[in-house]
């Protein structure tokens, strides 16, 4: 049994990282199979669909499985198509982050069957019970009764039976309770020669550790109802931690580790473990490594200094807004104190921080926009990043509801973007600024992207690279000018800013990547201990 997964390119700009998911259903399924991946997301080649059939016709596989989101899933239904017409007798899966929310439509777009959720479970008995119904390869492939009949056991499928007028749907998919049964992910499936090519090419791609699953807290903008997948937190013991970070030390080399987890601090002691036993291995020599958390919990002296003993040179912190009326709207932390704090203690031990700020919300108007800018410029001198998105209505939230454009994913004009030198100057990972999903007054959009403008070129600035600067400075003049072309026509805009963008992928993009992730830690005591706070509100002092 030979299977092949792909992920087709996802629309995000800036996106050039391996598939998480689908490395790990891929080691998982590699025990019962021959199994290869390929990852169409790569900073130096993108395969066309007539490449991609070419390489489906060379590896010769008896199935084919895809990993299929929003970002993705246009791509992906002209690709699953064109392998229909070209190859019939192949058994044709989807999957993916998509199949959380909207497991039906993925049964849409043309694949035979959908694992919905979490698959690492349901992977094994599904290729065992389509690698004991093979059929002829020259016929089309089909689910036949005694197919069905074992698919009908497997929890977690939507599939199309030949002999079944609708569509069979097996329940809830199961999602791993035990973390730590699972395989270190085999990066040598993925078509690697495509994304390592230079020196640093390896971050986001062979240096990502993944040991949590799922978040407690109900942002609007990301939490599913639904999933309790999603919702249910679920780690891997300190001792996997640990011997995964070996792992990938022997075989890839990491300098530098990206931990996705998207609350690190959520278990104190969990994390502590790990930082002390990352140091008591001596892995802090060697590598550094950026994590991500909330603002809900609050750091203390023992873990945060344990954090910086152990190699950690930055931390993302999901603040999203500042002002209390946004804070409340969106459900996160109103507690200014708290945030503050973090903020302030991460300072004094010398941790960068990088602030994640989210607009364009339905509620946000020019006013609700420039008070978040005011806000977030006071503390302009505790972080080291502003990491500025605009909100992109993830099927299965509550802000997808309340977008006019329901399935905006499956329209070209909506996915089918090429930015402008403009959107790469300023770091725009999609098109949501220009798509303007809640129909945004006009002057609210320009005070958008004013702020975003702002809050990147304070971050370049706060990178401490004098050439970077310098290059950022010539750009901005030229991004200005491509914006105004990409106004009165995108398709002229990409011929005439060609030369810029090729350049600035060449070179400008590597330094910055390459800064980003080689930044020492800032000597304790550098920053500003107490930092201005909105509101008259204070660090608080408490450990």
């Amino acid at each position: 049994m030979k299977c092949l997964l792909i992920r087709e390119v996802s629309f995000i700009f800036w996106n050039a990282s391996t598939s998480y998911g689908l490395g790990m259903v891929g080691t998982v399924a590699s025990e019962v199979a021959e199994v290869r991946i390929l990852d169409n997301n790569s900073r130096h080649k993108r395969y066309t669909n007539a490449q991609l059939l070419r390489e489906i016709d060379r590896f010769k596989p008896d199935v084919v499985g895809f990993s299929i989101h929003a970002f993705n899933i246009l791509a992906s239904r002209h690709l699953i198509r064109a392998v229909r017409k070209r190859f019939a007798h192949l058994c044709l899966i989807g999957g993916g982050l998509h199949t959380f929310a909207k497991p039906h439509e993925v049964a849409e777009i043309g694949v035979d069957i959908v694992v919905k959720g979490e698959a690492e479970l349901a992977i094994k008995p599904l290729l065992r019970a389509l690698e004991n119904h093979q059929g002829n390869r020259k016929d089309p492939f089909v689910i036949g009764s005694e197919l069905a009949a074992i698919l009908d056991t497997i929890p977690g499928l939507l599939f199309h039976a030949a002999e079944r007028m609708s569509v069979t749907d097996t329940g809830m998919g199961l999602y791993v309770q035990d973390l730590d049964s699972l395989p270190f992910i085999n990066y040598d499936l993925f078509n690697l020669h495509d994304y390592l090519k230079y020196p640093g090419d390896d971050i986001y791609v062979t240096n990502v550790l993944v040991t949590q699953r799922g978040c407690p807290y109900p942002c609007p903008f990301c939490h599913v109802e639904e999933s309790d997948a999603l919702n249910r937190v679920r780690e891997n013991s300190t001792a996997y931690r640990l011997a995964l970070v070996e792992h990938l030390d022997t075989r890839y080399h990491p300098r530098h580790l990206v931990i996705y987890d998207s609350n690190f601090t959520l278990r104190k002691q969990s994390a502590l473990d790990f930082c002390h036993g990352f140091r008591a291995r001596g892995f802090h020599h060697r590598m550094t490594f950026f994590c991500q958390t909330n603002v809900v919990l609050k750091l203390d002296d023992e873990l945060v200094s344990a954090m910086q003993k152990a190699g950690c040179t930055e931390i993302g912190l999901g603040v999203e807004r500042l002002s209390k009326q946004a804070l409340k709207l969106i459900r996160k932390n109103r507690n200014h104190d708290r945030i503050f704090h973090n903020i302030g203690i991460l300072n004094q031990y010398g941790i960068h921080v990088q602030a994640n700020c989210l607009l364009g919300f339905p509620f946000d108007t020019r006013e609700t926009i420039e008070e978040e800018e005011r806000l977030f410029a006071l503390i302009q001198d505790q972080i080291s990043v502003f990491a500025v998105f605009i909100l992109q209505p993830a099927p299965g939230t509550e802000v997808y509801e309340l977008t006019p454009y329901k399935r905006w994913y499956l329209e070209k004009k909506f996915v089918e973007w090429k930015p402008s030198f403009y959107h790469m100057v300023y770091n725009y990972a999609t098109n949501a600024w220009d798509a303007n999903f809640f129909n945004l007054h006009p002057e609210t959009q320009k005070a958008i992207r004013t702020m975003k403008e702002r809050f990147y070129s304070m971050s370049i600035a706060n990178m401490d690279s004098d050439l970077l600067f310098f290059l950022h400075f010539l750009e901005k003049g030229v991004a200005r000018a491509s914006l105004a072309v990409y106004r009165v026509s995108p398709n002229l805009e990409q011929i005439v800013f060609w030369l810029p963008k090729v350049v600035r992928k060449m070179f400008h993009n590597y330094l910055l990547l390459r800064l980003h992730a080689s930044r020492k830690p800032n000597s304790p005591g550098d920053s500003v201990d107490h930092p201005v706070t909105p509101d008259n509100l204070r660090r608080d002092p408490r450990p």
